[in-house]
């Protein structure tokens, strides 16, 4: 039990949290930025 505990809990933690992050990535910042940008975009008058 000592063994998984050592070597495969915190790479599974590790991974989780890579996979929490990029998913946060995805349904937050990237829709924020896009529309931020799009909106600066449409606003300027060139």
């Amino acid at each position: 039990m000592n063994f998984f505990r050592k070597y495969f809990l915190p790479g599974f933690i590790f991974q989780s949290y890579g996979t929490v992050t990029w998913g946060f990535w995805l349904v937050f910042i990237l829709p924020v930025l896009t529309l931020g940008v799009w909106k600066i975009v449409k606003t300027k008058t060139f």
